[in-house]
């Protein structure tokens, strides 16, 4: 017999505060991982629309937008305060106006990038 799994809880509060710190350890895998990432995208156009679901923080966004100055992303989460921190680091990275922000299960994304509710979706600036 099969249990239904239950729907997955985001990051919040004090979580998603310390979540790049905890995941530091990964560090060595995460430079394989953006090397192999930079291979694969290495003959993408200049101007290029992203949209990177469960993004959190934001780490794969950083990492693409500093090497890849004409991307546009939009970052999909289930929990706002990974997005909030994820915002936090594009405006930091002066990459900010290439990053909309959506809180939300993907299937509340609508087709070309915009926003349907919740409410709680924003553009990062």
């Amino acid at each position: 017999m099969t249990h239904p799994s239950a729907p997955p809880r985001p990051f919040h509060g004090a979580h998603a505060q310390s979540y790049d710190q905890t995941n530091a350890f990964w560090a060595p895998l995460r430079g394989a991982l953006d090397f192999t990432l930079a291979q694969t995208l290495a003959g993408a156009p200049e101007e290029v629309r992203v949209l990177v679901v469960g993004a959190g923080t934001g780490a794969e966004i950083a990492y693409l937008a500093e090497r890849h100055p004409g991307w546009h992303f939009t970052a999909v989460d289930t929990s706002a305060e990974m997005l909030a921190l994820c915002a936090e680091k594009a405006r930091a990275g002066g990459y900010g106006d290439r990053v909309t922000i959506h809180a939300g299960p993907v299937e509340t994304l609508e087709a070309g990038g915009s926003t349907s509710p919740p409410p709680s979706s924003s553009r990062s600036s």
